[in-house]
């Protein structure tokens, strides 16, 4: 479902088999090559960023080319390219609304659920590997009551999947 008037907004996330979305307190170690591209490709499309504090402190987000904003209650450093907001997930999709265009959700499943149930992503694009992994169990009931499987390519390892916000719901 693109947005083709007002501001997009969309999310990536990579579940292993068990529903997990981390191996040794990251998601890199889940993600093959092919997840890596598509992970690339849908950031460079992407006028900003945004992340709750707990992925900023455990993934690597120095150096990235787009703005980056963080949810945070406690997070409050002062990097160049990086504003920290005091404020909830649902909060910061609104103020990204207001300055950009193009806003990519690559927070964890904490960030992304309370946004999952406030239905204000449009697009979700979910890569599933065929290996487990450890902690940070993806619930996957609110995305399936309030948004529409659109596609899915299976390769050998993994499928992608796209997911757009249920207009009935």
């Amino acid at each position: 479902m693109s947005n083709a008037t007002g501001p997009i907004v969309r999310a990536n996330l990579i579940l292993a088999a068990n529903g997990a979305t981390m191996l040794d307190g990251s998601s890199r170690p889940l993600n093959p090559k092919a997840d890596r591209e598509r992970f690339h490709l849908l950031r460079s499309q992407a006028d900003v960023i945004l992340i709750g504090g707990r992925t900023y402190s455990s993934e690597p987000y120095r150096g990235i080319s787009q703005p980056l904003l963080v949810a945070s209650r406690t997070l409050s450093q002062h990097e160049p390219g990086v504003e920290f907001h005091n404020c909830s997930p649902v909060d910061l999709v609104a103020i990204a609304k207001n300055r950009y265009h193009s806003i990519l959700i690559e927070g964890g499943i904490n960030f992304l659920n309370s946004l999952i149930s406030a239905k204000v992503i449009d697009e979700v694009f979910l890569t599933r590997v065929r290996r487990d992994g450890v902690g940070n169990i993806f619930d996957e009931g609110e995305l399936r009551q309030n948004y529409l499987l659109r596609s899915e390519e299976i390769f050998e390892d993994l499928s992608f999947e796209r997911w757009d916000l249920n207009p009935q719901r």
